[in-house]
């Protein structure tokens, strides 16, 4: 089945802290609550799953429900993030989901996820960044914050090659 849309711009993206990856109820309400509001890619954050540990279970079930998930966790049971991707949103003819980073060998495993994605022929790299920050760590936080955004901007993906990625990719379907 593919997606229909009156407008081919317009991509709905949503993003939640959702404090660990929930039971099969409450997830349930959560893909509800995101197919009602009409998103086609939510990024969650704190899923408390590492890599490695992602039930197969879970991947199946959002499979079946419409969404195909990309996930990067620690090595332990903290942090996490997720893009969630509905299915139709993969099968338009305006979309084209070239990759994604999980950034596991980076300094902030479990904390920075990617994905890069063609939209209406232009292209587009959409991160999912958790970084906690409480009165009592500002600073930490605050200087965790800067790294990453260094790290991704200068290391990752510097201006000269995300503008080659674009032109690779200006003409692709």
């Amino acid at each position: 089945m593919t997606l229909q849309r009156q407008e081919p711009s317009t991509l709905k993206i949503g993003s939640w802290n959702i404090r660990g990856l929930p039971q099969i109820g409450t997830l349930l309400h959560m893909l509800h609550y995101f197919k009602t509001e009409a998103f086609d890619i939510v990024l969650l954050q704190e899923t408390h799953t590492p890599s490695h540990a992602m039930p197969s279970l879970t991947v199946q079930f959002l499979a079946a429900l419409g969404w195909q998930i990309h996930h990067s966790g620690h090595t332990n049971s903290s942090a996490g993030v997720a893009i969630l991707i509905q299915t139709d949103l993969l099968q338009h003819p305006f979309f084209k989901l070239c990759g994604s980073n999980t950034y596991k060998d980076s300094a902030f495993p479990g904390r920075l996820l990617s994905i890069w994605f063609i939209w209406n022929r232009r292209s587009y790299i959409l991160y999912n960044v958790y970084c906690p920050c409480s009165s009592q760590y500002e600073t930490i936080g605050d200087q965790r914050f800067n790294a990453q955004k260094y790290y991704i901007s200068n290391i990752l993906y510097p201006a000269t090659a995300s503008k080659a990625m674009e032109t690779q990719y200006a003409n692709s379907p």
